[in-house]
């Protein structure tokens, strides 16, 4: 089961209609005086190439599994995904999200529980190639658009539009054959940590929302793809891990538990005793 096919294509027919089809409607949003000019040059796409797909290997696994990275600098549509990446930035966080790990150790060195509590970590396998596309797009044109019609001067049928153009024709070179994503945002594109938020900034929301309360976390913070999450009892890991796996078919979690009141989450150590959480560096085994 695979999110990439090999095209026929010969690479050069097919960016030249990739820049024309974008071309095209930029042109369009500049007639309407959607887009000014400067941003109609910044954005239209001439002399690109298709994304690099190459792969680094994660060798704190077990059997050495490789990352797939594309490199997607000179692809037709990477101005364009660089210049929604602030647009959409509004609802790309809740009130789960973290910005980063000091963020997140400055809100864990202020919390404490009256009761026993217990730390786990959840991990979304492959995200970024396992976002639907499709429901994303709907959800960030309907969520920006909630209120109004009209954003940056677009309408809600241009920026559908735009967003479209901006991840759906992902292709790339591999092993001198040129392949297209069919779903999920490619990794090297600018939009993909946005995209992967705003789906799950939405989808979260519901699933703790609607979680029924014997099992509900204490706490769920989310950094991407990790999530740091406090338990009033062991048994609850499984229940809810169990809970969030059966919410989204394209969306699964692994999940770790705490050894010795202790778990590491992004590169912080989170060690606990008597309620209250001491954080401290961590850093992976394969460290340099």
């Amino acid at each position: 089961h695979t999110k990439f096919r090999k095209l026929d294509t010969e690479p050069f027919t097919k960016i030249i209609q990739l820049e024309d089809k974008l071309n095209r409607m930029l042109k369009h949003l500049k007639d309407n005086d959607s887009i000014s000019l400067d941003i109609y040059n910044q954005l239209r796409a001439s002399g690109s190439l298709p994304g690099i797909l190459y792969g680094l290997p994660k060798v704190h696994k077990p059997d050495i599994p490789v990352r797939p990275i594309l490199s997607a600098i000179k692809t037709f549509n990477y101005n364009l995904a660089k210049f929604l990446v602030p647009i959409l930035k509004p609802i790309t966080t809740n009130e789960y999200t973290v910005q980063n790990s000091f963020d997140f150790a400055k809100q864990m060195s202020t919390i404490s529980f009256e009761n026993p509590v217990i730390m786990a970590s959840f991990d979304i396998q492959s995200l970024f190639t396992n976002i639907p596309l499709k429901e994303t797009i709907d959800i960030c044109t309907n969520r920006l658009f909630e209120n109004t019609d009209n954003v940056h001067n677009f309408t809600k049928d241009q920026f559908m539009k735009l967003l479209k153009l901006s991840v759906e024709d992902s292709v790339f070179m591999f092993n001198n054959q040129l392949y297209s994503q069919t779903d999920g945002v490619a990794m090297g594109s600018p939009l993909g940590p946005t995209l992967a938020n705003v789906f799950l900034c939405y989808h979260e929301s519901k699933w703790i929302a609607d979680c029924p309360s014997h099992f509900k976390p204490l706490l769920y913070k989310r950094y991407v793809d990790d999530i740091f999450l406090l338990f009033s009892d062991a048994s609850h890991v499984n229940l809810f891990l169990d809970y969030v796996n059966s919410k989204h078919d394209n969306i699964h979690f692994t999940s770790e538990v705490e050894v010795n009141n202790s778990l590491p989450f992004l590169d912080i150590r989170l060690d606990h005793d008597h309620n209250t959480f001491k954080t401290s560096v961590y850093r992976k085994p394969t460290f340099t």
